[in-house]
């Protein structure tokens, strides 16, 4: 398992944000449509749901950090 590569290595901490608060929107999304329709949803999306969002402050880049001085 140590050799697979994750669809995220190389992403940018603001990337990795961005994305983690997309997953659990479409989690959300998936139980919403999955109860409507009558069908299971499986454990791992219900634990996805189930997290908290990441502000969205943390995927936006910070801006006038090189002004320094």
């Amino acid at each position: 398992m140590a050799d697979q590569t994750s669809q995220y290595t190389g992403l940018s901490k603001e990337q990795m944000f961005d994305t983690l608060r997309r997953e659990i929107l479409a989690a959300r999304l998936k139980i919403t449509l999955d109860e409507r329709q009558g069908r299971p949803t499986s454990p791992e999306v219900r634990d996805l749901a189930a997290m908290d969002m990441p502000p969205a402050s943390w995927a936006m880049p910070k801006q006038g950090r090189s002004r320094g001085k």
